[in-house]
């Protein structure tokens, strides 16, 4: 709510940024005039992309920041084209639109959404997720000391 507020202000013009930060920066100048500071407890960044925007609306703010983990669950004969999304948590929203007219059968929003679930479990762990991602899928999780 408070975010369309200021998106949809009248003065509200197509601004380019130099990059996310600035972009935060900037959202976070506008948020400030407009946000109650009793109402806002927490800034919520979208694992990868969004994070830096909500770094510095957090920080601009002085608020906490959390990130979410998010995979989109896209068509398979078009990847680009997102049929819903999971997060942590257990959170999934479908497209229903792009389910009706794409005519998705269940079993297949099914198995692309356990494609996506075992990759964002596998984000999660944070034993791995400092690694290259083509090093990643090849890592075992387990200590190299514990007993088999």
């Amino acid at each position: 709510m408070l975010l369309s507020t200021v998106m949809s202000a009248p003065s509200y013009d197509r601004r380019y940024y130099r990059n996310r930060r600035d972009a935060g920066r900037q959202l976070a100048a506008r948020l400030r005039a407009v946000w109650n500071a009793q109402n806002a407890t927490l800034v919520l960044g979208l694992a990868r992309g969004g994070v830096p925007v909500a770094f510095e609306v957090a920080e601009g703010l002085g608020l906490p920041l959390d990130v979410l983990i998010i995979r989109k669950l896209g068509l398979p004969s078009h990847r680009e084209l997102a049929m819903g999304a999971i997060a942590s948590g257990g959170v999934r929203v479908l497209n229903e639109e792009v389910l009706r007219y794409m005519t998705v059968p269940d079993e297949v929003v099914e198995e692309v959404a356990a494609v996506e679930q075992r990759e964002l479990e596998r984000r999660q762990n944070p034993a791995v997720a400092w690694l290259p991602r083509q090093t990643k899928s090849s890592v075992s999780t387990r200590s190299r000391t514990s007993a088999p």
